[in-house]
Order: C-alpha cells, then structure tokens, then sequence
C-alpha cells in the first residue's frame, strides 16, 4: 500500500510540473487548475471567482430555467462541468433542490461537496465526462451547462468530442426536457453552435437569444427517443 500511494504521490508530482503544459482541453488541466488555483497562462479563458463564466445566474439564466421548469421546483436538474462556480448554489437556492452537479475535475466535486455539505444537504455531486456520463438515461428535466461546452470545444477533436456531448445530454434527458446551453459561441451561436444542434442524431426543437453581451442562451427541447437501431444509425453517420 506504500508504494502505491509512493507512485501515486509521483504521478501527481509529474502533473503539477507539467502544468504549463497541459493542453486547457484536457481533464488533468481542469484538475490540477482546481487544485492548485493557478491557470499556468490561460486566464483568460476561465475566471474561477465569483460568477464563474459567462453571467450571473439573476437575470436571463435564471428567468429561463424557471420558464423551462413551468414552476416545478421538484424538477431533476443536471448541472454539466459545474466546476467550482456559484451556479449549483444560486440553482439550489432558487428551490431547485434536486440538483445533481458534474465535473471532470476530482478536485472541484472534492471541494464543492466539502463545502456544501451543511447548506446544500440534499444536492448531489459526482465526478463524471460530459463525453461519456454516468447519468442514468432519460433521468433529467433540465440540463445546464454554462460554458462547459465551450470548455470541451478548446480541446482535440473539437467536432467528435461535440458530437458525443450532445448525444449523451439527449440520452440524459426525459422526451421533452430541456438542455440550457450558456455559451460566447464565438460571437455567433446560429453559425457555431445551431448546426452541431442540428446533427442527424439528435432530436432538438433549439430557440437562440440575441447577443446578450458576450453571451448567447440556447434553449433546446427533446423532441423524441429514437429507437435504438435509427440512433446507431445516426450516429454511425455522424462518425463516417
């Protein structure tokens, strides 16, 4: 057992030299950022304090998710790449208690779930990839994602690894929940963000606010469940 947590201590030891050097894509990166609170030259693609990415909950993200929730606070909702953002508690605090947050960050659900402990009793926090959940399937109302798609979209295979997130956010999500999309889309989500929507294996009705100062919502609704062999039809379209 000693030497094992002797080579665990090295393995990590090896990561936080090589911090400079992680690609912001990959999941070591969003670890050891965590951990460590440093962002080894890319500040400027994430700010940890306070509000997090993007917007404050109060305002347009908070008066969607009531909007797509039709007043039910007993609503499943799935926070995606929760990070150590404030949003789980402003979406927990709003009455949306039955919150389960992800991350692919062992550091950021360690620190969330030490400090949520007493205020946030009944919210859930797992480590999981957005590419590959855990969620059991057609479990969530509502998935929110405030900017962790875009996070994903600063790693390799930029096309394959969106392609996989939205398929999983469908299989996720109940015929007629809603995925909450925040996101910059590079300064024109119809262009860069619509058409990954729109791919053959997903099923979305998707609704685009207007530039809402460096942020747009997509709002998008699962139209159906398609039945197994058509999905692995799609999806083997997608791939090829």
């Amino acid at each position: 057992a000693g030497l094992l947590l002797r080579r665990a201590e090295l393995r990590a030891a090896d990561v936080d030299q090589r911090g400079d050097d992680l690609p912001i894509g990959s999941p070591e990166y969003w670890d050891l950022r965590y951990r460590r609170r440093e962002s080894f030259g890319k500040a400027a693609h994430i700010d940890d304090r306070g509000m997090g990415w993007y917007c404050e909950y109060q305002g347009p993200l908070q008066q969607t998710l009531q909007a797509v929730a039709g007043g039910r606070r007993d609503a499943r909702v799935l926070n995606v790449g929760c990070g150590v953002d404030r949003l789980a508690a402003d979406i927990y605090f709003d009455g949306f208690t039955n919150l389960i947050s992800t991350d692919i960050a062992p550091s950021a659900i360690e620190e969330m779930k030490a400090t949520s402990r007493l205020s946030m009793p009944d919210a859930e926090w797992m480590v999981d990839d957005m590419t590959n959940m855990t969620v059991p399937s057609a479990s969530a109302d509502i998935v929110v994602d405030k900017g962790a798609f875009d996070a994903l979209m600063l790693g390799p295979s930029l096309f394959t690894s969106a392609a996989k997130v939205l398929r999983e956010v469908q299989r996720v999500l109940k015929v007629g929940g809603t995925y909450i999309m925040v996101t910059h889309g590079q300064g024109n989500a119809k262009e860069t963000r619509v058409p990954l929507l729109q791919l053959p294996h997903l099923s979305f009705n998707i609704q685009v606010t207007p530039d809402m100062g460096g942020f747009f919502l997509l709002v998008c609704t699962k139209l159906s469940e398609l039945p197994e062999a058509e999905a692995a039809a799609r999806w083997a379209e997608v791939e090829g």
